[in-house]
């Protein structure tokens, strides 16, 4: 599994690089997903500059918007695997999978 993290704040292309990721045991009421698709647009290149170094830490996983799957969930919850999603609130998306609470989910009707 892979993750797009940038190193320091600075340029994108001079301090972006991919990495191998290692996730740990998912908590309670937190859904795994299974990225399928992310954007690069202007708030992630910001934040990558520096701009906002007060709530940013480095190194620090891009990605404001994507969609994913949920490959992994507590039972009982209202969004089980397979339920495609839009994980707001957070950066993150450029990780091929990652840890995101329930509450942080919006469901994507499949005919979207």
């Amino acid at each position: 599994m892979y993750e797009v993290v940038a190193t320091r704040p600075g340029v994108a292309q001079d301090v972006v690089e991919v990495r191998s990721m290692v996730l740990g045991q998912r908590e309670r009421g937190v859904l795994r997903i299974r990225m399928l698709a992310s954007t690069i647009n202007p708030s992630d290149l910001v934040t990558i500059a520096g701009a906002y170094r007060s709530r940013t830490s480095f190194p620090f996983v891009g990605g404001f918007e994507g969609v994913g799957e949920v490959v992994a969930a507590d039972p009982g919850t209202s969004l089980v695997e397979g339920t495609r999603v839009i994980p707001i609130r957070r950066a993150g998306c450029w990780s091929e999978l990652r840890d995101v609470p329930e509450s942080d989910c919006v469901p994507v009707p499949e005919y979207l």
